[in-house]
Formats: structure tokens, C-alpha cells, sequence
């Protein structure tokens, strides 16, 4: 038995609602809206040290500082929208 039939796989999907989840080194070449890759792990947890203005050899992790950000009025929603909207 192949996995496409033992799975059965919806035909028709709405685009406006619909999310597509890939592996985390699938948009690794991508181009965001700002004309950048979109950062991984340190690289995500680096833009909250800048917009949190602190120190880039800060060692808190990126919960932490998502906790942080939050709590200082940072807005994540944007941040993230900006840096993990593909184009390219």
C-alpha cells in the first residue's frame, strides 16, 4: 500500500484560508519584504536584540526574549509578518 492511498488527501483547498508548513531550511534562500533571507533561530532571536536595543552577545534564548519583546510593547506579529512574508 502507497502512502497516497493509505492517506486520503482532501481535493480542493481554499487559498485565502489555507497554510502550507514546510521543513525550516525550505525558505533558507527565499527573499522576504524587506529583500532579505529570512532568519533562522539566531538569526530571529538577533532582530529582537535590535529592536529590543540590547546587547548583540546577549545569551537569552529566543523564548525569552519573544517574552521580553512582548511585555516592552515590541510588536511580534510585525516582526515576524516582515521577516517571514516570502516573495521570491
Amino acid at each position: 500500500m502507497s502512502i497516497a492511498s493509505a492517506i486520503p488527501f482532501p481535493d480542493a483547498f481554499d487559498p485565502a484560508s489555507s497554510v502550507l508548513f514546510l521543513g525550516s531550511a525550505f525558505s533558507v534562500q527565499a527573499t522576504n519584504i524587506l529583500g532579505e533571507n529570512p532568519p533562522a533561530g539566531k538569526g530571529l532571536a538577533q532582530k529582537l536584540l535590535e529592536r529590543l536595543k540590547m546587547p548583540e552577545n546577549s545569551d537569552h534564548d529566543l523564548k525569552d526574549l519573544a517574552t521580553y519583546a512582548q511585555r516592552n510593547g515590541i510588536d511580534l506579529y510585525a516582526l515576524l509578518n516582515e521577516h517571514f512574508t516570502i516573495t521570491a
